[in-house]
């Protein structure tokens, strides 16, 4: 099977397309090369832009399917970059989607939960993508299926420029550095290990049942990010402590209805549908965290770490 992967240099995309090598698929990565910096040699690398129309037409017809993963992340981060996003991470899924509709191709598309208190451009143009697969699917009869991805984690998630909740903590809790939490630390998170993310890519494109549906990828097991943090730091054997900051711009005090989305998830049809098994979160959080003592090994923290 040929298969492209947009944003496939990235966090989750670099894990997906060293599976599909090794399940025998013949892998084309659609990247602007810009944050990933995770290439496999066996898979072929396209550069380029995925507001790029044409392009990346062109491309998607090319392949029996597409994951799409390219686009702008960050709550926060991209209140100053809203035409960027908008046109990153809408006009891109437009150009994969209109690339299936006339060659036929397969669309796995990667999504986020939207609550609707969450009044930012990133959670605006994924709640718009998901609309329009939902469109290009009634209308026009695309094979798609979106995957909502709950707050992923794992190795290779970088804590910059956005600040991602996981890496931030780790690598602060090992250097015994002051750790930072927005607001008051009772927001839930619904932490998902990103291989269960990658299992549930690889098996959408064989069930039909998930055809035209927007599924949750999520156990339903939040925790508030202050049982996080003092996880992270219990498993790190870290000497941190906490430091409480200003709520980010974008992201309601306490996280908003978010607990109503992961509680409303339907996280059982999932299940079924994909047949996933999801990771553990201490055996999952025991992976990430080797592998950030490696990582800041290798850039010369080994003695600072714990």
């Amino acid at each position: 099977m040929k298969s492209l992967v947009t944003g496939g240099t990235g966090f989750v995309g670099s894990f997906l397309v060293e599976r599909l090598l090794k399940e025998g698929h013949k892998v084309t990565v659609f990247d602007n090369m810009s944050f990933g910096k995770n290439i496999v040699n066996a898979a072929k690398y396209v550069n380029g832009d995925i507001s790029d129309v044409e392009k990346v037409k062109s491309l998607v017809g090319e392949h029996d399917v597409v994951f799409h993963l390219a686009g702008v992340l960050g709550t926060h981060e991209l209140m100053d970059m809203v035409i960027e996003a908008e046109k990153v991470n809408v006009i891109g899924t437009l150009a994969v989607l209109e690339g299936c509709r006339k060659f036929g191709t397969k669309m796995i598309c990667a999504s986020k939960p939207n609550p609707l208190d969450w009044i930012n451009p990133y959670t605006i143009t994924k709640l718009s993508t998901e609309l329009y697969c939902r469109m290009y699917h009634k209308e026009f009869g695309v094979d798609v299926v979106v995957l909502r991805l709950f707050n992923l984690y794992g190795p290779r998630q970088k804590s910059f420029p956005v600040k991602k909740i996981v890496p931030n903590f780790m690598e602060n809790a090992l250097l015994n550095k002051p750790i930072p939490v927005f607001g008051d630390g009772t927001q839930p998170v619904e932490m998902v290990y990103v291989e269960d993310a990658v299992e549930a890519c690889v098996k959408a494109i064989h069930a039909k049942e998930a055809t035209g549906q927007i599924l949750d990828m999520c156990n339903k097991s939040p925790i508030t990010v202050n049982e996080l943090v003092n996880i992270i730091i219990k498993m790190t054997e870290s000497k941190s402590t906490i430091q409480y900051l200003p709520m980010r711009r974008g992201e309601p005090v306490g996280g908003g209805s978010y607990i109503d989305v992961i509680k409303s998830a339907n996280a059982e049809v999932t299940k079924k549908i994909l047949c996933i098994r999801f990771t553990p979160l201490e055996e999952g959080l025991k992976k990430t965290i080797q592998f950030y003592r490696e990582s800041l090994s290798k850039k010369g923290f080994f003695k600072q770490a714990v």
